[in-house]
């Protein structure tokens, strides 16, 4: 049969189609060529936008039977009662806050459809007569005053973080959403003409006790009356603190002013709080179907809009949950204003730290993460005042107790030196990042710490290459000298032997000597504990993201012990060295006031030296606050590793090595990858660590489980494929005794060590009380881990499992509560459901 022979019956769709071909033709015949038929308002993107491909990611205009627009039956000047304008600015407070929950503005804050017709209401340009022909309790400048007010102070709300985004400390589409869909958010208006705007609206309304502005006069009821005001002044509020925090002037320069604001949207907030607890009349959660407010969000306004987003449906949060949002921002805020007046980089580093391990990963919006970004870095100064050059003397002293500006003067020729300026760069490059990537998303930050690893490692080679050269000279200086000493020999000509004439006695060796300098050798160990904490914290963080597959656990913990064990030996000899180096550090003080005075000119001493602390205290007290929360750790994670390894059947992990190593060298790229590695061989001192010692884990496991690994312990680098695959080979034999304790023992260890450093009040450098709770709250959580842990290991209650999920509850939207675990690293204790099955195991 031929191809044009084939039954229309046998096509798509059957044979009933009708041949409609003149009627289109008899139609147009009047048409010119090449002209097309116009419909007012409809475009090419809407004709587009109505055929259905069949790809849900692009059917962005697919109309859908059960899906229905307002737009046909909106209209911006439709007058509204006071309680219809409550609902919508409600709605759109929850709309902001979704966007500030990283969903795109076309799903948010554009389906207010108010906001596409601002011109439409704008008073000023609307005919004076027609604003009295309303219904009295509808007067239609709810609309055009009141409403079109508040979207203003909305959208230039929303421009202003916009701008705070997008200066690119945190990622487009990966921590917020940037696309505008060519729609304006008032980047033209000085705030000035929006807030201008909310007061005007303000004294429209009548004015009532507490609150300032005056009035005219409307007949809206009081209760409405003061509904409205409580929402424009919110709006008034929020505005000026976020114009102080994108304002040319430091937040620490309007201090007073910001915690002014910042208290009275606390006050405003907790009314709408409460009105929603309550149910109060003034919040307006239910609306007659037939309501003309309703016609005001259009959900599917994408259609509309220039944006390559899909559509999506965002499910409008309670009440209760958007002002729960706000008072994450509010908390943000007052975080910020703390950390403004903070001059401590030491202080900054360990806030980040504790912000990710007590909430959950990148909890705080993404809008503060920014702000704080900006407040320690602007690009060119540091806290708004310090030169770059700042963060390098902050990071001796509060390191190793001791004077940068000393130590540079006394070995080199001072700060700024050529010989030196390499240095200074690598730690002004690594430490400003390192301090800003605590406040970028839980995985990017992550990956940053793993880059850090090698920079920290960079910094460490250069330190001991200056602290070598320094040696060298010295030595050669004394030998010099030893030489001269011991006297010349003179030839006696007219008796015709030699003399030696006398020698004095060796002079004693300069107190500046780097042989009796411990200050000079203990200057590489400041980035060795910087480093060695990166390496933890990429670590234990996969605890939180939830990387590991449960066989990589025990591992994971086993190498963070490892690691927090050298940490614990640097600080030990940081300590024991304290003594002999207390010359230098006598002299920080005055090297610092001198630094102070060269850095910023004629501002008054007396509040320069409460900003930077010039002592050992502070540093003293944050190392021993360090080394007792680390030998807590260690003995946490020596406890988990025994734990576990005693719950995984007998030679489990040796017979899967081999693909065990293949995903630990993956999971641990930055120390098995060649680029990582050939980086390393770049530099002529070796890490302190680097590649985990695959052997001594192997040995571990079998001195835990009671088996005798073969294979021969050899001496220096061990980890060698060769040598991993003869340590995972387990002999039948049992090992008469093991270097490990029960974990039992290591969790009654830690639980010990916890109670003596609550009992202590130290807290280190963490004066500010409410930074000290947070980390008394992090030591109790860990000291109420202990106690589950023991208990879960004694077994006596078999429904009791270990629950590694970051959260206790799951997240219902971007913006709900969530109950966190009492430990970011460490697994909570559930029980287990038996008549639903088996849930998450032991492992």
């Amino acid at each position: 049969m031929a191809y044009m022979d084939v039954d229309p019956a046998d096509g798509p769709g059957g044979g009933n189609f009708l041949e409609v071909t003149d009627v289109f033709a008899e139609a147009s015949r009047e048409m010119e060529p090449g002209s097309i038929v116009a419909i007012d308002g409809f475009s090419l993107t809407d004709a587009m936008s109505a055929i259905e491909i069949g790809e849900p990611r692009l059917d962005t205009g697919m109309q859908l039977e059960n899906n229905s627009t307002p737009k046909d039956t909106f209209d911006p000047l439709t007058a509204l009662l006071p309680e219809e304008i409550c609902w919508i600015i409600d709605r759109s407070m929850a709309y902001e806050m979704e966007w500030h929950a990283s969903n795109p503005l076309a799903h948010t804050i554009f389906t207010i459809l108010h906001v596409h017709s601002l011109n439409e209401i704008d008073p000023d340009v609307l005919p004076y007569l027609f604003m009295f022909d309303t219904d009295p309790k509808k007067p239609l400048e709810l609309v055009t005053v009141v409403l079109r007010a508040y979207l203003c102070g909305l959208l230039k709300c929303c421009n202003l973080a916009w701008n705070e985004l997008s200066k690119g400390y945190l990622l487009d589409t990966e921590d917020w959403q940037s696309d505008k869909s060519g729609i304006s958010l008032l980047e033209g208006w000085p705030v000035k003409a929006a807030v201008a705007r909310l007061e005007a609206a303000m004294n429209w309304l009548p004015p009532s006790a507490g609150l300032k502005f005056s009035v005219t006069g409307s007949t809206v009821p009081p209760l409405w009356q003061e509904a409205l005001k409580v929402r424009l002044q919110l709006r008034w509020t929020l505005l000026l603190l976020l114009n102080i925090c994108s304002g040319t002037k430091s937040i620490a320069s309007e201090h007073t002013e910001f915690l002014r604001l910042l208290n009275q949207a606390r006050q405003l907030l907790s009314i709408l709080r409460a009105h929603s607890q309550s149910q109060s009349p003034t919040f307006s959660t239910h609306l007659s179907p037939d309501s003309p407010a309703r016609a005001a969000f259009d959900p599917f306004i994408a259609r509309k809009l220039d944006t390559f987003i899909p559509v999506r449906v965002i499910e409008v949060p309670s009440m209760e949950q958007t002002c729960s949002a706000y008072e994450r921002i509010l908390d943000g805020w007052e975080e910020l204003a703390r950390l403004s007046n903070t001059f401590q980089v030491h202080i900054w580093d360990q806030i980040g730290y504790h912000q990710t391990w007590s909430t959950a990963p990148a909890a705080q919006p993404a809008y503060i993460r920014s702000c704080i970004q900006t407040v320690f870095f602007d690009g060119s100064r540091v806290l708004h005042r310090y030169p770059q050059a700042w963060v390098v003397e902050r990071l001796f002293q509060e390191t190793l107790g001791i004077s940068y500006r000393a130590v540079a003067t006394r070995y080199w020729d001072g700060p700024g030196s050529e010989r030196l300026l390499e240095l200074e760069k690598a730690v002004i490059n690594t430490l400003i990042p390192h301090v800003r990537n605590q406040w970028a998303n839980a995985s990017r930050r992550r990956r940053f710490l793993v880059k850090l690893i090698l920079d920290w490692h960079v910094i460490y080679d250069m330190m001991c290459q200056l602290v070598e050269e320094v040696e060298m000279d010295a030595d050669e200086a004394a030998n010099a000298d030893v030489e001269s000493n011991f006297g010349t020999q003179v030839q006696d000509k007219n008796i015709g032997r030699n003399m030696v004439s006398p020698s004095p006695t060796p002079s004693s060796p300069s107190p500046s000597h780097p042989s009796l300098d411990v200050t000079l050798r203990n200057l590489p160990k400041l980035a060795i504990l910087w480093r060695l904490s990166s390496i933890r914290e990429v670590i234990l963080s996969g605890f939180q993201l939830e990387l590991y597959h449960p066989l990589e656990r025990p591992f994971a913990y086993w190498f963070a012990s490892e690691v927090v064990g050298i940490h614990l030996r640097v600080l030990e000899g940081l300590s024991f060295g304290r003594a002999e180096g207390q010359d230098m550090v006598d002299a920080t003080g005055e090297a610092l006031r001198e630094a102070d005075t060269e850095t910023q000119g004629r501002k008054k001493k007396k509040e320069k030296e409460k900003e930077v602390d010039s002592g050992e205290g502070s540093t003293g007290r944050e190392r021993e606050y360090q080394y007792n929360f680390l030998s807590t750790l260690r003995a946490m994670c020596m406890g988990m590793f025994v734990l576990l390894i005693q719950r995984i059947p007998p030679n489990t992990l040796f017979s899967q090595w081999e693909q065990l190593r293949a995903n630990l060298k993956r999971r641990y790229k930055w120390a098995f990858d060649q680029a990582h590695t050939a980086a390393y061989e770049r530099l002529e001192f070796e890490p302190v660590v680097l590649e985990p010692d695959f052997i001594g884990f192997l040995k571990a496991v079998g001195e835990v489980q009671g088996t005798v690994t073969q294979g021969r312990e050899e001496d220096g680098k061990r980890g060698r494929e060769g040598e991993d695959r003869r340590a995972a080979e387990p002999a039948t034999s049992t090992a008469p005794s093991s270097s490990w304790l029960p974990s039992s023992e290591y969790f009654i260890l830690a639980e010990t060590l916890l109670q003596d450093l609550l009992a202590t009040r130290n807290m280190g450098m963490m004066v500010d009380e409410k930074w000290a709770t947070d980390r008394r709250a992090l030591v109790t959580g860990m000291q109420e881990t202990c106690e589950d842990l023991q208990v879960h290991d004694s077994q006596s209650d078999p429904t009791a499992e270990l629950d590694w999920s970051w959260s206790l509850f799951s997240r219902s939207d971007g913006i709900s509560n969530v109950k966190m675990k009492k430990t970011p690293w460490f697994p909570s204790i559930r029980r287990r459901d038996t008549s639903a099955g088996a849930g998450v195991g032991a492992m």
